[in-house]
């Protein structure tokens, strides 16, 4: 084996019959691992690339891209034997076969490459292959694609705007405006977030109540009219009035005709014309409050509703094109809000964050959750609108990311690229953001003046945007499926602690001794899950320890053993205070599923009762932990969920939750249990894939994202994509985001993730199994790939 990892040779491989078990090279100990032969495909190619890098890393050379050419060998086993020499030659390691040979360094090396590239040219054809075709009737069944998906949003608070501006002034950086250009951006969002919606003041921002350090309003739509962006602007739903609303839409719409007192206002700044706004929202994710904001606020779902219908009628009043969006998101917010708004609302505000992590090979696919999760939570909304206004729903998201501590790298574009497929299949979202653009937390761009660096998230906007034409049509898929048989469990890559993960022995106990480190295992040997696991209560005796201070709260343990939280007070707060620990052994493929009753009385003015199952660490920590469905009913109601543990998990944490809202009431659980279970396969295809063509049918394209870790054939019939043509393509151009690794990032000084150009081919008809004209291409793996060509 390689460092430790599983050999690519076969038992019979004669370079395993020499040197009693070691190589004629004396630089690889090979040990054939049985195992490794009854892998699938996808989990063996990965090993041999990742345990090359390390080989490399370790001998202190510089990584050659030869590996890629070894991963196309393993697809099939075609020659284990010249993968091996392929690698030594790579690695300068061939002087024992130069010496029994008698053969010159230089002529050794130029016929193993020599008889590599031939391999390569030979294993192209047997790649794995997936084949795309339009749908039947694709152009008539097509969808007019809404630009304003290519959205970021742009933060009016931090020093500058977090590099936006330059320093201490209020222009823009040019070399930023030129990256909004090329990442193709049509809409933006401000002031953004919560840092800059519950305290914004629009006359401040506009400069009519002195300076500040963060970029202003007028500069912002300056932008916005340069690049060509539709903005998307914020008011406050803790703060100022429907009268100052009203005159924000004046100051923004109203014509400068001597009867607006701030369309005269916005003339004297230097826009005489009205800026023409049309989106704006109400508030920022309100239903959690005003956060750090002092006083700290929170907002009931019914007020919310009230104090939005007010905005709403003082805004139109001035301007009834003006729209006003309305923050949703989970039921119990969405049905109190919407009960009170009714059908008298604009378009509804989501936000959704995708978990992203590193896992090896096997486990990737689990990543690939953005388009489920973005139409579930669709569907989640929608129960709570009135049915007669649902046909006629507008959205608008946001924000729209990978989890915070993993953004930076490839596989988060990768998945961040399929909220932009899905928003470009489901009309109903007329603009997206993707937060944020440069700097702070989460910018798609760093760096400072002169230095600025595109993200592969910057990236993959500039690659998918170029090669998204004006219609999207549906495509079917015939090929691979990419199987995760461990569950999203969380794996270290090469021995690496993932980001977002703690070791053991990180952090301290509280005065309490509750901390995970102070609950002990006693099984450290990982093994498998037996049925007789499975039907283990891990919960059996829960300690549970209330922490909250008990002029607000109070917990009691029923003598039948049901949990009570009583609140006393009508104060509004996240509750999460009160909890249990378990020590749990380390089964090599678990979830762990949590089960109970729960029943709440008098809470109609809060999210409800609901329990959260993580990682005894803590959510700080490890941002690890599933919550189940609030319940709001009086009648005991069955609650479950299923947590999926990081990789080092070695103790649970169980809490009491209560998200939002307030007012006094009690929660009730009973027949808590959490039982280990297998986890459920996620099997997806290996491709996900999005077509589309221009309104005057002169240009088609295909965007296609590798869900895999090894490369995948595509052959793609266009034949459906335009009306009552046969198709006659020229030109076509194709590139790819793609880097060294699925994990890889531009962090560094030289950046590892990059946009490269590609190579695909159109075949004609006469040459093709079915007679019609195709495009083929080979997809890398873990990579963005489009492909662009012009229709005679």
């Amino acid at each position: 084996m390689i460092n430790g990892g599983e050999t690519f040779l076969s038992p019979d491989s004669p370079l395993l019959k020499r040197g009693g078990g070691r190589s004629p090279m004396g630089c690889l100990e090979v040990v054939y691992v049985r195992r490794f032969r009854t892998l699938p495909a996808y989990r063996r190619t990965p090993l041999i690339k990742r345990r090359i890098r390390n080989r490399y890393a370790i001998s202190g050379r510089q990584e050659f891209p030869i590996y890629y050419l070894i991963s196309i060998f393993s697809l099939y086993d075609l020659t284990e034997y010249l993968e091996y020499c392929i690698f030594m030659v790579m690695n300068y390691d061939c002087l024992p076969i130069i010496k029994e040979f008698g053969m010159n360094f230089v002529v050794c090396r130029g016929i193993f490459l020599f008889f590599g590239v031939i391999m390569v040219s030979a294993c192209v054809s047997v790649y794995a292959e997936t084949v795309l075709n339009v749908a039947e009737n694709g152009w008539e069944n097509g969808i007019s694609v809404r630009r304003e998906v290519f959205g970021v949003n742009q933060l009016h608070y931090g020093k500058d705007s977090y590099g936006f501006l330059l320093p201490n002034t209020k222009k823009v950086q040019p070399e930023l405006v030129e990256m909004l250009r090329e990442l193709g951006i049509r809409s933006m969002r401000y002031p953004g977030g919560c840092g800059g919606t519950h305290t914004y003041d629009w006359k401040r921002s506009a400069g009519l109540k002195g300076w500040y350090h963060g970029l202003g309003l007028i500069e912002f739509l300056r932008v916005c009219e340069e690049i060509g962006a539709e903005p998307v602007l914020g008011i406050s739903a803790f703060r100022g009035s429907p009268e100052e609303a009203a005159e924000f839409v004046e100051f923004l719409n109203a014509p400068n005709d001597g009867k607006h007192k701030w369309a005269a206002v916005r003339a004297t700044l230097g826009h005489p014309e009205p800026y023409g706004v049309r989106y704006v929202e109400y508030g920022n994710e309100s239903y959690h409050g005003n956060h750090a904001v002092q006083p700290n606020e929170m907002v009931t779902p019914k007020e919310y509703g009230e104090n939005y219908l007010k905005f709403r009628s003082a805004m139109k009043a001035v301007d009834p094109e003006i729209e006003l969006g309305v923050v949703l998101e989970k039921t119990y917010w969405n049905r109190g809000v919407l009960e009170t708004v009714g059908e008298n609302f604009d378009f509804g505000i989501v936000h959704y964050y995708q978990k992203v992590r590193p896992t090896d090979a096997a486990e990737y696919a689990q990543n690939f959750a953005m388009m489920d999760g973005l139409e579930k939570q669709k569907a989640e909304v929608l129960k709570s609108v009135p049915e007669e206004k649902r046909a006629k729903m507008k959205f608008a998201l946001t924000e729209f990311n990978a989890n915070y501590t993993q953004h930076k790298h490839l596989t988060a574009a990768l998945v961040n690229a399929e909220a932009i497929f899905f928003l470009c299949q489901n009309p109903e979202y007329f603009a997206a953001h993707y937060w944020q653009f440069v700097n702070e937390g989460f910018g798609m761009v760093r760096g400072e003046t002169g230095n600025f660096v595109k993200r592969p998230n910057a990236l993959m906007f500039e690659l998918t945007s170029r090669h998204l034409q004006d219609r999207v049509m549906p495509v079917t898929l015939e090929g691979r499926m990419v199987e995760n048989p461990q569950g999203v469990s969380l794996h270290t890559v090469d021995g690496e602690t993932p980001p977002g993960t703690v070791t053991e022995t990180e952090g301290k106990d509280d005065k309490n001794g509750n901390n995970a480190e102070n609950v002990e295992n006693t099984e450290n040997a990982k093994r498998d899950l037996t049925p007789e696991d499975m039907e283990k209560n891990l919960l059996e005796k829960p300690r549970w320890k209330g922490m909250d201070r008990e002029d607000r709260s109070r917990m009691e343990v029923l003598p039948d053993g049901t949990l009570k939280v009583d609140f006393v007070t009508d104060e509004p707060y996240n509750f999460y205070h009160v909890s249990t620990w378990l020590a749990v052994p380390e089964w090599n493929a678990v979830v762990f599923r949590l089960t109970a009753e729960a029943r709440v009385e008098g809470m109609e003015n809060s999210s409800g009762g609901a329990l959260e199952l993580g990682d005894g660490r803590g959510f700080t920590k490890t941002r690890s932990v599933a919550q189940t469905e609030s319940v709001l009913s009086e009648k005991w109601t069955p609650i479950s969920v299923d947590y999926y543990p990081l990789k080092d998990t070695k103790s649970l944490e169980l809490k009491v939750r209560r998200m939002a809202g307030g007012g006094k009431g009690t929660m009730y659980f009973r027949n808590i249990q959490i039982t280990p279970v297998l986890p459920t396969p996620i099997v997806k295809p290996v491709i996900s894939a999005l077509a589309s063509v221009s309104d005057d049918e002169n240009r088609l394209s295909i965007l296609m994202i590798n869900r895999s870790w090894e490369p995948e054939a595509i052959t793609f019939y266009p034949e459906n994509c335009v009306k009552g043509r046969n198709l006659d393509l020229r030109n076509v151009t194709a590139e790819m985001l793609t880097g060294d690794g699925p994990f890889v990032d531009n962090e560094g000084e030289t950046p590892e993730v990059r946009i490269m150009p590609i190579s695909a081919e159109i075949v004609k008809g006469s040459e093709t199994k079915n007679g019609k004209t195709a495009i083929k291409v080979t997809v890398p793996p873990h990579s963005l790939v489009g492909v662009t060509a012009e229709i005679n």
